[in-house]
């Protein structure tokens, strides 16, 4: 508790950039076929083609050629692939008691530009856009920001063991870069070292979770009924 409150200035600007954009899932509920289970609980098809068609969407937008039919299917995976890891780390948290008090949902709430009107947050604003561009209640919104707030959490606290120390980056530095000044570009590589090692952190973390959990991914089987 005391560390969520401590970072609730950086937990708020990460969630809002989150929701602003639209990177959030649904609440799992059973909607239509379970695309995944993960452990006990299923992620539904209609959640996943939603959250399939957004990035869809996004990466046609972004992308200066035709996506080919490997670049969809890369996407699908990926996409997948995310829902299972972002349920896996929800069901850590949950595990481990991670609690998000009220006041860090309404700060969170009230710092949302989609929500403001004059750069204030305005209530008849923010009913409006729950109704018509996501398209649910109230309360599942605020519960769908407690969750996202809760996983982003979990995720940085436990990558918060990436560390290195200033001779470990001297030695990586001159080794690599025997010729480069070191002290011009010391802060630079330091966090470099460090995202190297919260990648190789998440990866081992998740890969161990997916080890130890039973998933079944039923996307090749709804996709061959739906073709025929």
């Amino acid at each position: 508790m005391e560390f969520v409150r401590k970072h609730a200035k950086t937990i708020l600007s990460v969630i809002a950039a989150i929701f602003i954009v639209g990177l959030f899932y649904m609440n799992y509920q059973a909607q239509g076929p379970t695309v995944v289970k993960v452990n006990k609980t299923k992620i539904s098809y209609d959640d996943y083609h939603k959250s399939f068609t957004q990035r869809l969407d996004r990466e046609r937008d972004e992308s200066e050629k035709t996506l080919s039919a490997d670049d969809i299917s890369s996407i699908k995976q990926n996409v997948l692939a995310q829902m299972v890891q972002d349920e896996l780390i929800m069901q850590r948290a949950k595990k481990f008691g991670v609690k998000v008090p009220d006041e860090i949902i309404s700060s969170s709430i009230m710092s949302m530009k989609a929500f403001q009107q004059d750069g204030a947050f305005n209530q008849t604003i923010y009913s409006r856009v729950l109704a018509m561009y996501y398209k649910m209640s109230r309360y599942d919104f605020e519960e769908n920001l407690r969750n996202s707030i809760k996983k982003q959490f979990f995720r940085d606290l436990t990558l918060s063991s990436a560390k290195v120390s200033p001779m470990e980056v001297a030695l990586i530095f001159k080794s690599s870069f025997p010729k480069e000044n070191f002290e011009e570009k010391k802060a630079e590589f330091k966090n470099t070292l460090i995202n190297e090692k919260r990648s190789l952190i998440y990866y081992g973390w998740m890969d161990d979770m997916i080890k130890n959990s039973e998933i079944i991914n039923n996307l090749p089987k709804i996709e061959a009924q739906t073709s025929m």
